[in-house]
């Protein structure tokens, strides 16, 4: 059982960092039991001595299990990818686990408000899309914090960022989702402002390397992720809610 042998099993960082990722789904219950599914088959095919381990930030490892844990990664396709991020951002930093929600509005709803009234305001289709998806990130990245109180816990933190400053006291409430933890470096943080402005920051932080573009990957980690082809312009968003959020009990939000 692999990501060779089934699309819905792939690897992160390291080949041994297994990403389950599901299908697209209507509502919540249909995507849980499609998610336990596929959490028994990995489960069914575990070694007697392979466990999954349930946080987000790995247990201690020793140096030499760090360092493997860095060089383990048999996608040579994402090898120049992989060995960026490593470089910039550490491996401690890059074995950081979390939960990616995909939502998108029902499409017939946003046909309805486009029909009964939002045509009159947007040009196109497109752009009421974009505007309307945009508001629900300016509203998550505003009530952020609040999620980050219910949902978040950081029991144990087994291999820090070199990053963390001398005088943090533990336990925190949300290492991963902090400044400290699986984030992009200060100073390319992007605005939430408007969705113009968003776009042009990121076009301009790409154009200037600032940002990894690689195989329609973006190195954009940040509340809301969102993407569109950079070579024809913005399209509909995509809005991954970020891992923290819904993962209860984890290292999240």
């Amino acid at each position: 059982m692999s990501r060779r042998h089934n699309p819905y099993l792939k690897t992160d960082f390291a080949d041994n960092m297994l990403e389950i990722s599901g299908t697209p789904t209507l509502g919540t219950d249909a995507n849980l039991a499609n998610l336990e599914m596929l959490q028994q088959l990995v489960t069914d095919h575990l070694q007697a001595d392979e466990i999954i381990w349930p946080l987000s930030i790995a247990p201690a490892f020793s140096k030499d299990d760090l360092d493997f844990a860095g060089s383990f990664n048999t996608r040579f396709w994402m090898a120049e990818y992989h060995d960026y991020l490593q470089q910039k951002y550490g491996t401690a930093r890059e074995i950081f686990t979390g939960v990616h929600v995909n939502y998108s509005i029902n499409q017939t709803l946003v046909q309805s408000l486009w029909d009964f009234g939002f045509n009159e305001d947007f040009a196109t289709l497109a752009d009421f899309k974009n505007a309307l998806n945009f508001k629900l990130a300016q509203s998550f990245v505003l009530w952020r914090w609040l999620f980050t109180y219910f949902f978040g816990a950081s029991p144990i933190a087994g291999n820090l960022p070199s990053n963390l400053p001398r005088d943090l006291r533990f336990p925190v409430r949300s290492l991963r989702s902090s400044s400290y933890g699986y984030a992009n470096q200060k100073g390319e943080e992007i605005t939430y402002d408007s969705f113009e402005e968003q776009l042009a920051q990121l076009k301009e932080r790409i154009d200037q390397r600032h940002l990894h573009l690689q195989l329609k990957e973006h190195e954009e980690i940040f509340p809301i992720h969102v993407t569109f082809d950079y070579q024809i312009g913005p399209r509909e968003y995509l809005l991954s809610l970020f891992p923290e959020v819904l993962k209860i009990n984890n290292d999240q939000q």
